[in-house]
């Protein structure tokens, strides 16, 4: 099994971060192996974790990634 592998089929461990539960819930969302789902950059930088704030607009996964961006500005 190569490195590669390993990392896209292996989950995330968050057990030993000491972080915040919000900290790990931006990590999570950020390294999401299925792109679809994946956090771009506005979605991140609106995140609980960054801005102190609850989300205004709630952020679909499943949105393509023009329609996300145009969400965000």
């Amino acid at each position: 099994e190569t490195l590669l592998q390993k990392i896209l089929e292996q989950p995330i461990n968050f057990a030993q971060l000491k972080c915040s539960e919000m900290c790990k819930d931006l990590f999570s969302k950020i390294l999401e192996n299925d792109p679809t789902k994946r956090y771009l950059a506005g979605q991140a930088s609106h995140h609980p974790f960054i801005t102190g704030k609850p989300f205004f607009l709630p952020v679909k996964a499943n949105l393509c990634r023009t329609s996300r961006r145009r969400l965000m500005k």
